[in-house]
């Protein structure tokens, strides 16, 4: 047994485990708004631009994947 298995040497708080705790998904939570609403914002400067039937599309193909990604993780429960 090493000399530093004998004391007890908390992790500073920037590297513990948040997983039991509320934080994770909180944090998840945030990052998913904050990606849709970048995706949202981008969609409509693409539609402003003069070019909404490619922001149509982009926005139909991110519904898709969300479905598909959305199936995904329920069978893999």
């Amino acid at each position: 047994m090493s000399l530093a298995d004998k004391f007890h040497i908390p992790k500073p708080a920037s590297i513990r485990n948040f997983s039991h705790g509320f934080a994770l998904p909180q944090l998840r939570l945030l990052a998913i708004l904050a990606i849709a609403a970048m995706i949202v914002a981008s969609l409509a400067f693409i539609f402003a631009a003069g070019h909404p039937i490619i922001s149509i599309w982009a926005g139909l193909i991110i519904i898709g994947w969300l479905f598909v990604a959305g199936a995904a993780k329920v069978s893999e429960d």
